[in-house]
């Protein structure tokens, strides 16, 4: 058996794409790396198909064309990368099934995107303070500061916010993975306290509703 029909009887197209950088959805649509993709237009399973520009064809198409490789090329890089062992006396690889592995990990990418999440949450809680502080302030100089507890909330917390956002939207890409793990539990606990206040299961005063 020859290494293409050995290959493409083992691994699909989409095992081949997540392997090689492709993100694909859970119901199995990506962007397209053939044509200017915004949104998902290619449906990836056993094979391949774009809907967009077209584009189709097997696990070792989609690897050659994602490479740049030979066909013959990629076939071996896919049968040597999912561990498919090769019988060198014979010319050609063995048709074991083996357990595809997990698509390399890319920190660089991982804390890239860990950004982007970050920054969007820290500026849907920095709007969330601002109506704290426009709806909840004080209607005179003789009000309790203690009857707003929002209010004292906004006052206390979005400097902090504004600090958090300059940071991490000014760092440049060689700190993407140094800032995700200086700030990372810091945005978590504020992402968890965004997501409590929207759901409403924060009291006015700030602390956990009961139950």
């Amino acid at each position: 058996m020859n290494v293409f029909k050995t290959v493409k009887e083992n691994v699909t197209a989409r095992q081949a794409a997540e392997m090689y950088g492709l993100k694909v959805t859970p119901k199995g649509m990506a962007c397209c790396p053939f044509h200017q993709d915004r949104t998902p237009s290619m449906k990836v399973d056993r094979r391949y198909y774009c809907f967009g520009c077209g584009a189709t064809g097997d696990a070792v198409d989609l690897t050659a064309q994602l490479l740049g490789m030979e066909p013959k090329d990629a076939a071996n890089r896919i049968a040597s990368d999912f561990g498919i062992a090769a019988d060198e006396s014979a010319g050609a690889v063995t048709g074991r099934r083996v357990k595809a592995p997990k698509p390399r990990a890319d920190p660089q990418k991982e804390a890239e995107e860990w950004i982007s999440q970050a920054v969007r949450t820290l500026i849907d809680y920095r709007w969330l303070l601002r109506d704290f502080e426009e709806y909840d302030a004080p209607k005179s100089m003789d009000d309790d500061w203690d009857d707003h507890p929002l209010f004292c909330l906004a006052l206390q917390q979005k400097s902090y916010i504004d600090y958090l956002l300059d940071e991490l939207m000014g760092c440049s890409k060689n700190q993407f993975i140094e800032m995700k793990n200086s700030c990372g539990k810091e945005v978590e606990k504020i992402a968890e306290r965004l997501s409590r206040y929207e759901s409403g299961r924060e009291k006015e005063d700030g602390s956990p509703a009961d139950g």
